[in-house]
């Protein structure tokens, strides 16, 4: 299980368009291990879905308070937020339920908002 989440968390931050194909690639580079491409798309499943959440909730309320306070030309402020919006490109195959929100290129995409607060 290791092996799948840093291959998801570390694969799909590079590049600009991902595939499950390539992250089964990347896998079996990464773990030195030959799966079959069914094998490796079975491990896709809700309990997959509930530990990424999971860590997700635990990273987001672990590191949601800032640790430092404001320094130089911001010290004079109380609060700082920091948004950023990204466009993640889904599967077509998604488009029912993640239409597109910026391009008739991408059928289906999901806009991930992260926030960070500064004291």
């Amino acid at each position: 299980m290791s092996a799948l989440f840093w291959t998801l968390i570390l694969g799909f931050g590079t590049g600009l368009q991902r595939s499950i194909a390539e992250l089964h690639r990347e896998f079996q580079q990464a773990t030195g291990v030959k799966i079959v491409r069914s094998s490796f798309y079975d491990r896709f499943t809700p309990q997959l879905t509930d530990f990424l959440r999971a860590v997700l909730n635990w990273a987001t309320s672990t590191h949601s308070e800032p640790t430092e306070k404001l320094q130089g030309r911001l010290a004079g402020f109380r609060d700082l937020i920091v948004t950023d919006s990204t466009v993640l490109r889904l599967h077509d195959l998604l488009q029912q339920s993640y239409q597109a929100c910026r391009t008739n290129a991408v059928r289906a995409a999901a806009k991930l908002k992260t926030h960070e607060l500064g004291h």
